[in-house]
């Protein structure tokens, strides 16, 4: 069975929950996020991918007109799941339940913490006399460097960015949580469940360099082995981590090299400096 699959750059509900992306840099976000997945994709061998920006249907007229169907048939307190007060925040709900069916999705696959929005679209569409679609909530996702969340582009200091320098991520990861023996909050160890193991078959196990005192190199093929080694008290932390950051390291090269003539730019732009220094935020989301 041939699956293709669409991610959608949702640029406009990124805008409309509290500004998070400032409307004056929408475009350029967009056009950081799109170059990164293609380069990411690329890496992956995933073909037939469609990459689209939310703003490229949802501000058409039969799509507004059919957002205020929806809308005289949601109140105000379902509709109230992001944190904030404007209006905004109240459409991004609908924006995600009509996506599905105006992109005739066939699956729609998000993270965990959107099991309230795929609650709410799967009643919303059958109000509006569409077929609900299923929903595929994954429910392990990459967490944040300070074991708090999920890995968010909002905020620089605790998430891993194929634009960081081999130090900086080496430095994130060293920074993270990784308890002896312990799994629970462990950062380096959802690191290599999540993401190193997924990728295995793209490229070589993960290989830890260790001194001979400490037993030698190890080459692992699996999280489950990974885990044991861990629990057992057989692989030290420092050389977990270091393993992990060195995995990562060499996935984001090859993005390095790509845009690194024009690296910071794209970053400058997508990402200006707000007043106080810091950066503005931004999101994504996708659908299958």
């Amino acid at each position: 069975m041939k699956v293709s699959l669409t991610i959608v750059i949702s640029d406009l509900d990124a805008f409309l929950d509290n500004e998070k992306c400032p409307w004056n840099v929408r475009e350029v976000r967009c056009d950081y996020y799109e170059a990164m997945l293609k380069q990411c994709l690329k890496q992956l061998e995933i073909n037939d991918v469609k990459i689209i920006r939310g703003n490229a249907h949802q501000i058409e007229p039969e799509y507004t007109l059919e957002m205020y169907k929806m809308a005289s048939k949601v109140t105000r307190d379902d509709a109230t799941l992001l944190e904030g007060t404007s209006l905004g925040t109240l459409l991004c709900p609908l924006y995600y339940a009509i996506d599905q069916y105006w992109l005739k999705a066939d699956l729609v696959v998000v993270g965990e913490d959107m099991r309230k929005f795929a609650q709410l679209a799967a009643q919303m569409i059958e109000r509006q006399g569409e077929k609900p679609r299923a929903q595929l909530l994954i429910t392990d996702v990459l967490p944040s460097m300070n074991g708090v969340g999920k890995m968010s582009a909002s905020d620089a200091e605790f998430h891993l960015d194929p634009f960081d320098t081999p130090k900086q991520t080496k430095q994130k990861i060293a920074r993270s949580f990784c308890e002896p023996c312990n799994v629970n909050g462990n950062i380096a160890l959802q690191l290599a469940k999540l993401f190193i193991f997924p990728l295995s078959e793209h490229g070589e196990a993960l290989h830890i360099e260790r001194s001979a005192e400490n037993g030698g190199d190890l080459t692992v093929s699996n999280y489950a082995e990974l885990e044991k080694l861990f629990v057992d008290g057989s692989l030290h932390p420092g050389d977990l981590k270091s393993a992990v950051a060195k995995s990562i390291n060499a996935f984001f090269e090859p993005i390095r090299k790509e845009f690194a003539s024009k690296q910071a730019k794209m970053l400058s732009a997508a990402f200006p400096t707000v007043k106080g220094g810091a950066k503005s935020n931004g999101a994504t989301q996708q659908k299958k």
